[in-house]
């Protein structure tokens, strides 16, 4: 008995390291972020094309790890249309420009002006939300994820 319980929890831990929520709901009006060159990203920025928002946090060593996964997909399909947008809940720009460098970003990185993680449904970092062309979040995911995971929901949004 003990052993068929350990078995089926071992199985539900492994199903859930996949999970992704499916939302179908329109991006928050009220999200505003700015890019490290000044520029602003909001809800009308995230509509025309697909896009993968990476939230993460300067110093957090899962987002730092994370990041040459989610690098190697954004070299693969944002030549196809698809934008990538690595946005910081730090909103201090020296610290996220900071971060950025050290880590050697070269994924567009914003830092949040406005409530991020309620109006997205993020309950910690890093996560990822995957929108398609009309704005609407499609799939958000809480957690470090690889290169195969982030590549098999990018190929999601792609048309058809």
């Amino acid at each position: 008995m003990k052993r068929r319980f350990a078995l089926g929890v071992a199985l539900l831990l492994v199903g859930a390291c996949d999970y992704v929520e499916r939302p179908r709901r329109p991006f928050p009006e009220t999200f505003v972020a700015r890019t490290l060159d000044g520029g602003i990203v909001d809800s009308t920025t995230l509509k025309g094309k697909p896009w993968v928002l990476n939230i993460w946090l300067p110093g957090c060593g899962i987002c730092a790890r994370e990041f040459p996964e989610l690098e190697a997909v954004r070299k693969k399909y944002e030549p196809q249309g698809v934008g990538f947008l690595a946005l910081s809940v730090e909103q201090d720009p020296g610290t996220v420009q900071a971060a950025a460098k050290r880590l050697g970003l070269s994924i567009d990185v914003a830092y949040a002006q406005s409530e991020v993680l309620g109006p997205l449904g993020v309950r910690l970092v890093p996560s990822t939300i995957f929108l398609d062309a009309d704005g609407v979040i499609v799939a958000a995911v809480n957690g470090a994820k690889d290169a195969a995971f982030f590549e098999r929901r990018v190929r999601e949004l792609l048309p058809r």
